[in-house]
């Protein structure tokens, strides 16, 4: 019986599963901080500012800091997007002939022929 009680426990301590946490706390321990690049905070929280519109963030200059890009129709039906930095300025507007079809997938950005700079696409 205690021959019995003795195998069993032989068996979960030689486990690999039980041998592997040691070693892998270990390298979790002592893996450098790597991912400190990629932080997240909350820039701004609150309703859009156009009636229907879409914002999309991204870093369209380059600097390191999103912008914020409202797509919206403006004030005579026409599409229109305006580029916000994160202290408040705009930093573009531009009007388009047409009305903008909502659809959360139509807005993107992107870098066309190799530019430092992003482009907006709708």
């Amino acid at each position: 019986m205690a021959f019995s009680f003795l195998k069993k426990l032989r068996v979960i301590f030689l486990s690999p599963f039980l041998l592997a946490l040691p070693v892998t706390l270990l390298i979790i321990f002592l893996l450098p901080g790597i991912f400190n690049r990629y932080r997240l905070e909350i820039i701004r929280n609150g309703l859009i500012d156009k009636r229907d519109g879409i914002e999309h963030y991204a870093d369209i200059d380059q600097d390191g800091n999103s912008e914020r890009l409202v797509l919206f129709n403006n004030t005579e039906g026409n599409a229109s997007i305006k580029i916000i930095r994160q202290n408040g300025f705009i930093l573009g507007h531009f009007y388009f002939s047409g009305e903008i079809i909502y659809n959360g997938n139509s807005f993107t950005t992107a870098t066309f022929d190799s530019q430092p700079t992003g482009q907006a696409y709708s």
